[in-house]
């Protein structure tokens, strides 16, 4: 082969290839940043869901948390809510069979353990958020919710 001819081979080579790693590099840095994303969004959402349940928490008005539970997992991209005592009791659960009862599975134990913002893997690609209840320097219980 002529220098002609392996020398644009040889540029239109590299070229795919660096295209390639670009590719590559790019796609996993907005792959991580959708990630760090959804940990930020969820994370503020148990925060905010713990903010708002203090009083409910502090009179034991189960109704009330029963509410709240219910309102963030029927909204949008959250599978389901849980309101924990500070024993791991279930408080509120977005399903309601499960009110009343510990969890004793290894997330559920270190969640009712946190005492700051926790998310942890719970199976296959499924966060579980967890944020602390503290009302007057107390913990109260936590707070989980788990993305959709």
């Amino acid at each position: 082969m002529k220098l002609r001819v392996k020398l644009p081979l040889v540029y239109t080579l590299l070229i795919a290839i660096l295209g390639a790693v670009f590719v590559v590099f790019t796609s996993r840095l907005v792959e991580e940043r959708m990630v760090e994303e959804g940990r930020e969004h969820f994370g503020n959402l148990a925060k905010t869901l713990a903010l708002n349940t203090a009083n409910a928490i502090t009179l034991r008005d189960y109704a009330a948390l029963r509410d709240f539970v219910d309102n963030v997992a029927h909204g949008e991209q959250v599978r389901y809510a849980i309101i924990l005592d500070e024993g791991g009791a279930v408080l509120a659960h977005s399903r309601h069979e499960l009110e009343g009862n510990p969890l004793a599975d290894p997330v559920s134990r270190a969640a009712a353990a946190a005492d700051r913002l926790l998310i942890q893997s719970n199976g296959a690609d499924t966060l579980d958020v967890t944020a602390p209840l503290h009302i007057a320097g107390r913990k109260w219980g936590a707070v989980r919710s788990f993305p959709d």
